[in-house]
């Protein structure tokens, strides 16, 4: 089972969760949201600030990771879900930045 179950146990390290401990961990997750999307909407408005289709691109992608994260306070994702959505994000930033950072 996963973060957010009855059972308890962490996604990421498969330990076994108390109540007080889940309920900590299930606050930290369901705030990650917010700070995940200031994240994509910082790198993409750096982006949008450039000329070119590739940082057109990567500024569409990026708003449209700032709309997946806005929309799990209205409806938290399953593990699977949330897993390969923030692992977009960590590839997406480091191809933003590489892009940026490029053009210096």
């Amino acid at each position: 089972m996963s973060v957010g179950s009855t059972s308890g146990t962490c996604l990421i390290c498969a330990r076994k969760l108390t109540p007080v401990q889940l309920k900590v961990h299930s606050r930290r997750l369901s705030s990650a949201h917010i700070s995940f999307g200031a994240r994509a909407r910082e790198l993409s408005e750096r982006l949008e600030h450039r000329r070119g289709e590739l940082y057109l691109h990567l500024a569409v992608e990026g708003r449209m990771l700032e709309d997946e994260f806005a929309s799990w306070s209205l409806m938290p994702p399953d593990d699977e879900d949330r897993v390969r959505t923030i692992n977009e994000l960590a590839a997406w930033s480091r191809r933003a930045l590489d892009a940026l950072t490029e053009e210096r």
